[in-house]
């Protein structure tokens, strides 16, 4: 697992022929490595790893012993290059899960939970290093899975896709950001494998167009902005849709049909 603070790149744990916990710093000015005090939980595989400000942290996983699932969670200091357990991931243990963090707030979500194996789970935390608390968010709207990528981009969206439900691999893709009210909403933003049967026209619009879906049902429709607000929403199969209240821009039609959840990509231009 690893993440970057400042100007240096860390990676840590892992398995190869044994369970690790050794702890590296990478130096891109020098294009050196320095091992540094390792991890402080137990030697583990599957973790997630993000920072937070000057703070890098690492937390859940798979150990060697049971119980093999774990939920603990670790802060970095690389200035003093010490390790402190903070608070529990409040949900369930877990391993390969996904993490994220931006605005001051670190995310861990997804991943395997007990047994059987295939126990996956779409619940999403938010760790507050402020108060060293976690409260849980809005679940993830996609299918529960494991092996998951996640990822920030600027102060204030997260981002999860593909992974792996133990029949299915995923290429879907999820924004994840807070609104106004201290929430999150998650908010698709590249579309499942069969929604290349829905189609859009016209696109760019005006604000009227129409969808066309094949043979899928298509059971409701949202629409949100590039904000993550929802902006419209029809629990019927109503395929004219009028959006020529909202101003120009960019949107993103979230269609529920009766194989899944399927999203498609709207410009509006008057």
């Amino acid at each position: 697992v690893g993440f970057s603070i400042g100007t240096k790149g860390y990676i840590g744990t892992g398995n190869g022929t044994t369970y690790y916990n050794d702890f590296w710093e990478y130096d891109p000015s020098s294009n050196t490595w320095a091992q540094k005090t390792n991890f402080g939980g137990t030697a583990r595989e599957s973790a997630v790893g993000f920072s937070i400000g000057t703070k890098g942290y690492i937390g859940t996983g798979y150990q060697s012993a049971s119980p093999y699932n774990t939920q603990d969670f670790w802060e970095y200091d690389p200035i003093s290059d010490t390790w402190v357990q903070k608070t529990n991931l409040a949900g369930v243990a877990r391993y390969n899960a996904s993490g994220f963090s931006f605005n001051g707030k670190g995310y861990i979500t997804l991943g395997y939970a007990g047994n059987p194996i295939f126990n996956k789970l779409n619940d999403i935390w938010e760790f507050d290093p402020s108060s060293n608390t976690w409260t849980k968010s809005s679940d993830f709207s996609g299918a529960a899975r494991t092996n998951a990528v996640g990822f920030s981009i600027g102060t204030n969206k997260g981002y999860i896709g593909t992974g792996f439900d133990g029949i299915n691999n995923f290429n879907d893709f999820w924004l994840f950001q807070p609104d106004t009210c201290g929430q999150s909403i998650p908010t698709g933003v590249i579309s499942l494998p069969h929604t290349t049967n829905i189609q859009i026209f016209p696109n760019p619009t005006n604000g009227v167009f129409q969808i066309t879906c094949g043979e899928l049902q298509i059971k409701n429709v949202e629409v949100y902005n590039v904000f993550g607000e929802k902006v419209y929403e029809k629990n019927n199969g109503q395929l004219s849709i009028d959006l020529s209240s909202q101003p120009n821009g960019i949107y993103f039609l979230q269609l529920k049909t009766e194989q899944g959840i399927a999203t498609k990509k709207l410009i509006i231009n008057k």
